[in-house]
């Protein structure tokens, strides 16, 4: 049997824990968007050793630039959970600047859809009224490669689009 047969059955089984834990009737857009930074989502006191093992799945070097082989696409696959958790249900309030700091490092992956979960999960994070110092501190990290760049430039592309469907009237200065 070959290992995708099998990766692909775990990252099924994955879905259907993560969908489990959230339910399966909200419609894609409501999932894409992510958390909303008021709900509770996840209770992590339900579950305390979640926050531990996000910290590990996200722990992972996405971003160096040896040939993709079948441990580092493992290593890869492994942070897509960790993403779509904080993504869908807000950080860990224990563990949230540690979160923050190792998404932060996925927004430099050279995986393109890496990038793009971390992106979209930076913008979760970053749901409350110290945002604007984040997403600076976003930008000027932006140098360390192209791929982080993108990253950052994805993440600035998908908080400014919240931020304006949190508060339409901030667009208008007002």
């Amino acid at each position: 049997m070959s290992s995708w047969a099998i990766r692909n059955c775990g990252l099924l089984l994955l879905r259907s824990l993560i969908d489990c834990l959230f339910g399966t009737s909200e419609s894609k857009a409501i999932t894409e968007a992510g958390w909303d930074g008021r709900s509770i989502r996840l209770s992590y006191d339900r579950y305390p050793s979640l926050p531990e093992l996000l910290l590990k799945l996200l722990d992972t070097n996405t971003s160096g630039s040896e040939i993709i082989l079948g441990p580092v696409i493992g290593a890869v696959e492994s942070v897509f959970p960790a993403l779509d958790i904080v993504r869908r249900a807000g950080p860990p309030p224990t563990h949230h600047d540690e979160i923050f700091t190792l998404v932060s490092m996925h927004l430099g992956s050279r995986i393109w859809h890496v990038r793009e979960i971390a992106a979209r999960t930076i913008c979760t994070l970053l749901l409350h009224d110290d945002w604007l110092s984040a997403v600076m501190g976003l930008i000027d990290s932006s140098h360390q490669s192209s791929n982080h760049l993108h990253g950052v430039l994805m993440a600035v592309r998908f908080i400014l689009e919240r931020r304006l469907e949190l508060d339409p009237l901030s667009a208008t200065g007002e």
